[in-house]
This record gives C-alpha cells, sequence and structure tokens, in this order.
C-alpha cells in the first residue's frame, strides 16, 4: 500500500508540475497544448500502472506457485507485456560503460514515468496572438530559424522532477522475479523479448547476472516442448506464445500434470484472452487446467479487469449466442464497468460531489486530483488564475465536461489507496442502486439471455 501511495504521490506531482508548467508558459490557454500534454501523460500513466499493478500480484502468485508445484502440479503463467523496451533502454544508457553492472539494472514500472517526464514533459513556451479582427490565440514560440522555443523554468522544473523522481523504489518486472526466483533454467518462455536478464550459477558456486540474446523462434519451442516433456515445469507466455503452440497436459505428453494457469495480465483484447486460455484446455487432455484469475484489493484495478469482462462478454453474445458463453465464470456483472448503468452512475457521483452530498469527499479535492483543475494566464492582467473545468456558468457543473466511465477509470488510479477506494466504493454503490431500481421497474437490461 505504501508503495503504492508512493506512486500516486509522484504522479500528482508531476501532475501539478505539469499545469504549473503549462500555466507558465502560456500552454494552459491553448485547448490544443493542454489536450495534448494530458494525452501523453495520462497514456503513460495507464502503461505504468498496469505494470505496477501486475508486479504487485507477484508475491501472491509466487506463493500460490510453491504450493501447486508442491501438489504435483505445472504452472502456466498468462501475459501480455514482457518489459522488452524498458530492458533495451536500460541497457542502452548503460551502454557507454566499460563494464556493464547487469546487477543495478532498473526494470521497474518506474521507467515508464521517467519516459513520460524526459519525452513528454511540457517545456515549450506559448503566446498570444491577435488576428486581424482582434481575436486572440495563443501560438508556440518560435525562434528566427522556425525551432520552437523552451520556457526556462518549465525545463528547470521537468530537471528537478527527473531528480526527485530516481530515488521512487518500484517492484521488479514480474518476469525477472519468476526467474529469479524459480531459475531460468527451470522456467520456459514462450514470449517476443529477444533478450532477457537472469541469474547463471558459475563455477566456483557463485550467481552472476548475465545477458541473453538471439531467444528467437527456434528457443522459444525447445523451451516448451521442454515443458511438455516435463524438463520444466513452469511456463510463461505472452501473445507470441499464444497461437501455434500448446501447453495441455496431452496424453501425447511426458508431463500430463495438471496445469495451474494464472491469467496474470488480462490485456486489452477479448479474442487474444481466450486464444491464450485455450492452449491449457485442449481435446485429448489428461486433466483439465485449473484457471487462476489474479487482481488486487486496489480498487482502481478493476479498469484493467473491466475492459476484458466487457469484451469478453461481447465475444459471448456474437460467437455463441449467450452473453456468457466466453466468460467461463471467470467474471461476473460488476466486473464489466462499461456499461450504461457505470456511466449513470459516474455522472450521479459527480452531481453529489459538487451538492457536497458525499461523505469525506470534497469536489473541488476530488476534481484537483483527477486533473480537472487548471491554472492560466488572463492575458490582460498577466495574472495567473485557477478554474475547475468541470463547473459551468453561474457555477453549476457542466454536464458535458463530467468524465466518461474510461476515463473515470482511468484517472482514478491515480489516488492514494484509502482515497481510491473510498471514491471507487462510492461509485460502485450508486451503480448497484441504478441497477437495483431498473430491475424493479422492469427496465433492466441483462443482456443476450437463454430462455427455457
Amino acid at each position: 500500500t505504501e508503495t503504492y501511495n508512493e506512486a500516486a504521490r509522484a504522479w500528482q506531482l508531476v501532475m501539478a508540475e505539469m499545469d504549473s508548467a503549462l500555466a507558465g508558459s502560456g500552454g494552459n490557454n491553448s485547448g490544443k497544448a493542454r489536450s495534448a500534454a494530458l494525452s501523453a501523460f495520462y497514456g503513460a500513466q495507464q502503461r505504468f500502472y498496469n505494470t505496477l499493478l501486475t508486479a504487485m500480484q507477484m508475491p501472491s502468485i509466487l506463493a500460490d506457485m510453491k504450493a501447486q508445484l508442491g501438489k504435483g502440479n505445472s504452472i502456466l503463467l498468462q501475459i501480455v507485456n514482457t518489459n522488452e523496451a524498458t530492458l533495451g533502454r536500460a541497457l542502452a544508457s548503460k551502454a557507454t560503460e566499460e563494464n556493464l553492472d547487469l546487477e543495478n539494472l532498473d526494470l521497474s514500472p518506474k521507467d515508464a514515468l521517467l519516459q513520460y517526464v524526459d519525452n513528454s514533459f511540457p517545456t515549450t513556451k506559448w503566446e498570444p496572438v491577435a488576428d486581424a479582427d482582434g481575436n486572440v490565440r495563443w501560438e508556440p514560440v518560435r525562434d528566427a530559424q522556425g525551432n520552437l522555443v523552451d520556457d526556462p523554468a518549465a525545463v528547470e522544473a521537468k530537471l528537478k522532477l527527473l531528480d526527485k523522481l530516481a530515488l521512487l523504489k518500484m517492484p521488479s518486472n514480474p518476469l525477472e522475479m519468476v526467474t529469479d526466483i524459480f531459475g531460468a533454467e527451470n522456467v520456459a518462455e514462450v514470449t517476443g523479448r529477444g533478450k532477457r536478464i537472469v541469474n547463471k550459477v558459475q563455477k566456483d558456486g557463485t550467481t552472476k547476472r548475465v545477458l541473453e540474446t538471439n531467444r528467437g523462434v527456434a528457443q522459444r519451442r525447445v523451451e516448451a516442448d521442454e515443458f511438455q516433456e516435463g524438463k520444466r515445469r513452469i511456463l510463461v507466455f505472452s501473445d507470441a506464445g499464444g497461437t501455434g503452440f500448446s501447453y495441455h497436459a496431452s496424453r501425447k505428453a511426458k508431463n500430463q500434470q495438471r496445469r495451474i494457469h494464472y491469467l496474470v495480465q488480462a490485456g486489452w483484447r477479448a479474442d487474444q484472452a481466450v486464444q491464450g486460455m485455450g492452449r491449457s484446455h485442449r481435446t485429448d487432455q489428461a486433466s483439465a487446467p485449473f484457471y487462476v484469475l489474479a487482481s488486487t484489493d486496489i480498487r482502481g484495478h478493476q479498469r484493467f479487469i473491466s475492459t476484458i469482462a466487457r469484451r469478453l462478454a461481447e465475444l459471448g453474445a456474437l460467437t455463441g449466442g449467450e452473453r456468457k458463453a466466453a466468460e467461463r465464470g471467470l467474471f461476473t456483472e460488476e466486473n464489466n464497468l462499461e456499461n450504461d448503468y457505470a456511466e449513470d452512475a459516474v455522472f450521479k457521483l459527480f452531481v453529489d460531489l459538487r451538492n457536497g452530498q458525499v461523505d469525506g469527499l470534497d469536489f473541488q479535492d476530488v476534481s484537483r486530483m483527477l486533473g480537472y483543475v487548471k491554472t492560466t494566464i488572463d492575458p490582460e492582467t498577466g495574472e495567473l488564475k485557477t478554474t475547475n473545468t468541470l463547473i459551468g456558468e453561474g457555477g453549476t457543473l457542466n454536464v458535458d465536461k463530467v468524465p466518461s466511465i474510461q476515463q473515470f477509470l482511468n484517472r482514478v488510479l491515480v489516488l492514494e489507496v484509502a482515497e481510491q477506494n473510498h471514491v471507487f466504493d462510492a461509485f460502485m454503490d450508486r451503480m448497484r442502486k441504478r441497477i437495483a431500481n431498473a430491475k424493479a421497474d422492469g427496465s433492466y437490461d441483462p443482456g443476450t439471455q437463454t430462455l427455457k
């Protein structure tokens, strides 16, 4: 919880500094500049939290894996991200060193945050430009050669942020956790990454971190075969290993142990999630797999579960004519938050927040933490003024600016755990009431159903 809170505080600091930089440079006065800055910010934030939450699941998963291996079962881990790009950047940053220190390479989710600040933090200076009719619009400042001019204060804020964020402590990459604990020689990896860092036992008995390269299709096939032969009892696969491979307890394979299949990362595509689950559940198998859906008790994690739950439900209705056909009992109705009832619940939540009807939550505080408060320059006086973008004329809630369910689920991740769970519980309470009312008045839409 403290690790997650530290990450949330870091993102809120970056958000505040971003708003301050955009205000000082005039960028907040341009809707185009602010929109571009927020798009890059929330894209990086989603990648960060997807990786962080996956890493935070691992201690429980690793403990359960040990127990399952002790019971004579074999393990499958289904993931989406291998973090190969993070490894590539980490290696590139050390490339100038004579002795490459693999022990101290940082492969944690922090990379997504640092990459955002380094490459996408807004530093461009903006200025008001009046047209022939006297209408003022804000444009980026360019020098005599046509190059964009940076705002010195924004550049300084960016450098200070990088220094602060470098001290963050984040959990390691999930793939490295598995190979470090169980040994790379015991883990078959069928992913698309071409290199990885593993621990190797030296002749003198010591352990050394080494870089394995050229992990192509042939290597993936060899390790998959070794899993089926029982030489390795753990197999990790991503989308690259989700088609063309079979990992089930085939009667023709030496390894007929029951497969314990962990859906560590559901991803964004329902067809790929189902395809991956089908690798362990096939015809002529000695035993059926046992599926384990990994999650955390951080409410915002529902954001990643919800997308795949909705798409699995849609896939089931499209392919089988029955909405639960593809869900396989892994998900419940409450896992699917991307529907009209959830949309109504978000709107009701913000209406109640504005009216002070949500215990323990302040409308202005929630708006600020979710990124709906901005600071702009008054073109006439040059003074800074702060506005809440959710408030319209007359101080009433601007209904057109209330976030959609997808935007709400994205932004709630930046709250610390206690605040996040409080906001999410308030939202869920309103969604349940909305569904209950719909069922009571006969308007509830349960989707395609089979009537008997």
